[in-house]
């Protein structure tokens, strides 16, 4: 029998009209199965072991790992503020009331942020252990309601424990699976607050060899297999959301990391362009762009430049229009002085080539802009595109010049 606890909410609970939540995946049964235990000590199960999961095939270092949670925090970059430090600086707080019952699965106990570290954790490992193993059937849906709620509260959030937060937010990723489509967070200020909370913890992913790397990679696969980050689409400022996604992301990728893991990545992203209504965030255009021209070593890995290109490659249709918008005004208003639209348009012809690589259909309506700078008054303008043309038509196999006569010509009267 499940297990009950009174909240300590008063008064009506405010209902605000629902999200349109239809873009999250419904998945029929679980298709990820909980952590294997044993291998994590962290998150072993004080009852029974749970089965084997996907995670194995993310990394053989992982379970031989001797660092702890703890120590991987210094590790994990902090630009954005939040992840596996204290939040109260980043994450709004969440002030709501909690109606009816608490209610527990079977042989998991109340948990709050009072008690002491390491019960609070013991009790967390069992109840994400519980919501690992829950399926879609709705059932228990209705009943778990308000411990879902309990569980997003300001004193979970913010726990000073990287481990708390850690497993507070493999139960969230379940319970938007459990809940998928209709989540059963509904206010909007709750809802930024929890995926900026989530975004923080995938910061745990920079090191493959933390021994608590199953539990972030589970929290990857989980949010990246149901496209959980759809249901932020119509919340306020969900652009802030995947800025500070995508640039985690891009951020924590590595060569260390598994193809597995690279994937997973990638599909967490992907989505949320394909349901951008061609509205993607200049920021977003921005931190792409600017990871594929990046020099591997500096300021981004060759992984991440590689997970740009792959991005690039698999969201073209959604991309092309803006790209081309952007790459049409950099080169029509030339106006590098002043504060650019994002930032990189003195490496403009970089990028051009680096995009016909990819994708030449993304930069075929920037190719005429590129016969007036041959002819520029401005000598280093007129170099650096030269130097692009020349590229452009040496490239092996490359059919420019035949399709593209005008051009050759302009080329050749230089």
């Amino acid at each position: 029998m499940a297990t009950r606890a009174r909240s300590k909410g008063k008064g009506p609970a405010i209902r605000l009209p629902p999200l349109r939540t239809t873009r999250a995946r419904t998945v029929p049964e679980p298709r990820i199965d909980p952590v294997e235990e044993e291998d994590c000590e962290l998150f072993a199960s004080p009852s029974t072991p749970t089965p084997q999961s996907s995670i194995d095939k993310v990394s053989g270092s992982a379970a031989e790992a001797s660092s702890s949670s703890a120590s991987n925090a210094n590790s994990v970059p902090s630009s954005l503020e939040i992840g596996r430090t204290p939040q109260a600086a980043s994450l709004a707080r969440l002030d709501f009331q909690i109606v009816g019952e608490l209610v527990y699965p079977p042989q998991c106990k109340e948990v709050n942020a009072e008690m002491g570290e390491n019960e609070l954790i013991r009790r967390l490992k069992m109840l994400s252990s519980a919501f690992q193993s829950m399926s879609q059937d709705g059932r228990d849906q209705d009943e778990y309601a308000p411990l879902c709620l309990h569980l997003v509260s300001d004193e979970f959030l913010t726990h000073p424990n990287s481990d708390v937060q850690l497993l507070i937010a493999c139960c969230i990723a379940d319970i938007l699976r459990i809940y998928a489509p209709e989540a059963p967070y509904k206010e909007h200020l709750q809802i930024h607050t929890i995926f900026m909370f989530l975004v923080g913890q995938l910061k745990g992913l920079k090191n493959p060899r933390d021994a608590a790397f199953k539990r972030y990679f589970y929290l990857l696969e989980n949010l990246a297999y149901v496209k959980s980050f759809n249901l932020c689409h119509d919340v306020e400022n969900f652009q802030e959301i995947f800025k500070n996604l995508f640039h985690t992301i891009f951020s924590v990728v590595s060569d260390e990391h598994s193809e597995t893991v690279k994937a997973f990545m990638l599909d967490l992203l992907c989505p949320l362009i394909a349901e951008s209504n061609d509205e993607l965030p200049n920021d977003l255009l921005r931190i792409v762009l600017t990871t594929l021209i990046t020099t591997p070593g500096k300021s981004a890995s060759k992984s991440a430049i590689k997970r740009a290109r792959d991005f690039i490659t698999r969201c073209s249709d959604t991309l092309e229009y803006q790209v081309q918008l952007f790459l049409n005004q950099v080169l029509l208003l030339d106006d590098r002085k002043d504060e650019e639209p994002l930032r990189i348009s003195n490496k403009v012809y970089d990028l051009i080539y680096e995009l016909n690589v990819i994708c030449p259909k993304i930069v075929l309506t920037v190719i005429p802009q590129l016969e007036y700078k041959l002819k520029s008054l401005d000598t280093s303008e007129r170099l650096e595109c030269v130097s692009l043309v020349a590229r452009l038509f040496s490239e092996k196999g490359s059919s420019m010049a035949q399709n593209h006569p005008p051009l050759w010509k302009s080329f050749l009267d230089r």
